[in-house]
């Protein structure tokens, strides 16, 4: 109640892009997995997610067509502070086409592909901190009860990042909350089942929790709170990134 009562202070009286009951467009991510959610067709979004080592993320993502999406987007670290920044090896590129809509009597089902991990590149090992889904199946279902919009989310991916010999599958459950018209309190457990081949990881799962805020219409603002339980060795510690996502029509 303490938190819904902060929220409420901050609130105005504006149309709610991503977050909130009133939200004109769906979410698309959990906090770095993706969910069944599409981006609107013959629209388009530009995000952009500042995280640890200086490090900014860009993606672009476009729907020309009805649940078909799909996306380019480049990470490096450094890009804020000094040092020389390391990026990358390749852009990330992500294809997602939501199969069947949601139904009272079932869940949206969307199938994608994403190359685009999360945090910093490890050139070392030529992954990302968290890895990319792969090839992947996401399920999203939502309801309504006294407290607002509650979704929840579930996928099973196939990263492409490691090795052949390396590779394993992934998955991932999420829990989204809407509080008011235009704030939502998210929250995601990543079994990173396709992690645990590197010696940087743990056999815990990663478990992230995010706050997004419609400030418009067209822009919604996140601030995620990584590895809440420190139990991810990749990351040590807990973290907090800081995301935009801006939506219009073309």
């Amino acid at each position: 109640m303490f938190i819904y009562l902060i929220m409420m202070l901050f609130a105005t009286n504006v149309e709610a892009s991503s977050a909130g009951d009133d939200a004109l467009y769906e979410p698309m991510y959990i906090v770095d997995m993706p969910n069944a959610g599409v981006l609107k067709e013959k629209h388009i979004s530009f995000s952009a997610l500042a995280y640890t080592e200086g490090g900014v993320m860009l993606n672009l993502n476009a729907a020309f067509f009805k649940n078909f999406n799909v996306s380019i987007s480049y990470g490096a670290s450094r890009i804020i502070g000094s040092g020389t920044p390391v990026g990358q090896k390749f852009p990330g590129v992500s294809l997602k086409y939501r199969i069947f809509d949601e139904k009272e009597s079932m869940p949206a089902i969307a199938l994608g592909v994403s190359t685009q991990g999360r945090g910093n590149w490890i050139k070392s090992l030529e992954r990302f901190e968290t890895l990319s889904p792969g090839l992947y199946v996401a399920v999203s279902k939502n309801f309504n009860w006294g407290l607002g919009d509650l979704a929840f989310h579930g996928g099973i991916g196939y990263s492409l990042e490691p090795v052949p010999n390396k590779r394993l599958p992934n998955a991932w459950f999420g829990v989204e909350q809407n509080i008011g018209g235009e704030f939502s309190i998210v929250s995601e457990l990543n079994l990173i089942i396709d992690s645990r081949e590197y010696d940087i990881s743990s056999d815990a799962p990663l478990f992230n929790l995010g706050l997004k805020w419609s400030a418009s219409e067209e822009l919604t603002l996140q601030l995620q709170f990584r590895n809440v339980f420190s139990s991810y060795k990749t990351y040590n510690e807990f973290t907090r990134y800081l995301g935009i996502d801006f939506v219009t029509p073309f």
